[in-house]
């Protein structure tokens, strides 16, 4: 792979840290300039999290879950514990993606029943 060039995986990552703060951003009704302001984090910098276009370092990662009270696996992914139990399925909400398309709501809703029905 060339210098620079992200993996399919960084790539969704970048995907899910950007639904993640978007929500987040939303759900305390913050403008960009707040988190900015908040974290110690540049606008550039930020805009580009926000975008999808780039990967926090672990440092920014800490000041964005540091500002938003959160545990930096609420943010980023690679950070969870993927042996831990999942029987809230919370990514169901976010934007899903099947062959680089994304999967329409009501069929999120199929899905989301389908993992239910094992708990």
């Amino acid at each position: 792979m060339a210098r620079g060039e992200l993996t399919p995986q960084e790539q969704e990552y970048k995907k899910r840290i950007s639904s993640k703060l978007l929500k987040l951003q939303k759900q305390r009704n913050y403008k960009q300039i707040d988190i900015v302001r908040g974290s110690g984090i540049p606008a550039s910098t930020l805009n580009g999290y926000l975008k999808g276009i780039a990967l926090p370092t672990e440092k920014n990662l800490e000041k964005l879950a540091s500002f938003f009270h959160v545990d930096k696996s609420e943010i980023d992914p690679r950070y969870s514990d993927s042996t831990a139990p999942n029987d809230s399925h919370p990514d169901i909400d976010d934007t899903l993606y099947y062959n680089g398309k994304e999967v329409p709501d009501k069929y999120k809703k199929i899905i989301k029943d389908l993992m239910d029905m094992d708990d």
